[in-house]
């Protein structure tokens, strides 16, 4: 990646695995941050309008997407986190977050997602 971040987002970043479909997203991420906010884990994935990112955070989970036309996000305090699924195929996953609906992203690159199920089951005490 060529574009500098700020150094926690810097850091999911190299743990993500394929950032396709998610640059845009990353570039304009830090904006869409509470101060002080940090990042633990990023992954690239697809839900509901397109490809984006899903981000994990020291107090909650977006999915963000943002296209030509429209742009979407989703939120989840990570004190409603009641549920982390993960399943893969060959070498793509589906994440899906269970709090009170399920969230499900896919098209996940296996590395990236493997980490981030990891640090948000870690992080909501699951």
């Amino acid at each position: 990646m060529s574009e500098t971040y700020r150094d926690d987002i810097a850091a999911a970043a190299v743990r993500m695995g394929s950032s396709v479909g998610a640059r845009k997203e990353l570039a304009g991420l830090e904006e869409r941050l509470r101060p002080g906010e940090q990042v633990s884990a990023l992954v690239a994935g697809r839900h509901g309008p397109g490809n984006g990112v899903l981000v994990l955070t020291d107090s909650r989970v977006l999915f963000v997407f943002e296209g030509l036309i429209r742009e979407a996000e989703v939120v989840i305090p990570i004190s409603e986190v009641t549920g982390v699924g993960w399943s893969t195929a060959v070498n793509l996953g589906t994440i899906s977050v269970l709090a009170g609906s399920e969230i499900e992203v896919g098209g996940v690159d296996k590395d990236g997602g493997e980490h981030f199920v990891k640090a948000l089951k870690s992080a909501a005490s699951i």
